[in-house]
């Protein structure tokens, strides 16, 4: 029978400890997106991304649908869109730009494959159109955005501990100093969560996503093992967040919703290495100290 020191005695002990950090970044996550999610402040001014169409400026005082705004004509604008990434899927087929030709959604409510529901409860319906449930944005129609209603955007929260780092500071207090979440950057060098675009906000991870991380687990599992462990982190996903999401590309008549999961490293992502070569979608462990879940985290 193995001893067992006083070093592996509060070893065990510190990483119980640290198993809070989890928890905190739930939380952290959910006041960052929370404060500055629920208006809209990017969209009741400017153009409209990706044209010239200049939206209806919305005085803050007449964004809410009960405050009257008689002069209030916003310019129509949707734009067509082939394909959409939706999760399990390559590709599939975004909403019709007009009510045209037997479209005829079924909004808050299940719709098939495409959950019509909003996070916020149920929202308006005026002449066969969904309305915004914050208010005003400007401008109307569906935009860029695939879906009439809310558009489901799914952010992961992969976090794991060093447990390097933890071994050389056993008596460290502050725990959030080991955490590190898995971050993507963009092409314009800033860093986000792992995300995008699905039917239901209760579909955790998109294709990409789900399709690099067992590749992943598959260089030090079997094949029969890496869905194992892959399927035991989607079981033990912890829902942090649903939020409407202050976004630019957001209408009267079509808005962005975010979900948020967080998938803790105790599950079976933590010990995966994301090196430069075939890392298509620029993923990096990066500490959680450094880059705290603010807003601009989920853009």
């Amino acid at each position: 029978m193995p001893t067992i020191t006083l070093f592996d005695r509060v070893r065990k002990l510190h990483t119980k400890a640290i198993l809070r950090p989890c928890k905190v970044t739930q939380r952290k996550a959910s006041k960052a997106l929370f404060k500055e999610a629920k208006q809209n402040k990017c969209c009741c001014s400017g153009n409209y991304p990706g044209s010239e169409l200049q939206r209806v400026t919305v005085p803050n005082d007449k964004i809410a649908w009960e405050v009257p705004f008689d002069e209030y004509k916003p310019l129509e604008y949707s734009a067509v869109s082939a394909s959409v990434n939706i999760c399990g899927t390559v590709e599939a087929e975004t909403d019709p730009i007009d009510f045209d030709d037997g479209f005829n959604p079924k909004f808050n409510t299940l719709d098939g494959s495409i959950d019509r529901r909003s996070c916020t409860g149920e929202y308006l319906v005026v002449d066969g159109r969904p309305l915004n449930p914050v208010g005003r944005t400007g401008i109307a129609g569906k935009g860029s955005l695939a879906r009439w209603g809310p558009n489901h955007r799914v952010f992961v929260l992969i976090t794991r501990l060093n447990m390097e780092e933890v071994s050389k500071n056993l008596m460290q207090a502050d725990s959030l100093e080991f955490t590190e979440i898995l971050a993507c950057r963009s092409s314009t060098g800033t860093w986000s969560l792992p995300n995008g675009f699905v039917n239901s906000p209760h579909l955790a991870l998109t294709s990409e996503l789900d399709a690099l991380l067992k590749s992943r687990l598959s260089k030090s599992l079997s094949v029969a093992g890496a869905e194992k462990r892959f399927r035991k982190a989607l079981k033990h996903k912890e829902l942090v967040l649903q939020s409407y999401y202050d976004d630019s590309r957001n209408t009267d008549n079509a808005w962005v919703e975010v979900t948020v999961y967080e998938f803790a490293y105790q599950y079976g992502f933590g010990d995966l290495v994301f090196e430069n070569e075939n890392n298509t979608l620029g993923f990096q462990w990066r500490k959680f100290s450094e880059n705290p879940l603010g807003y601009d985290m989920f853009k």
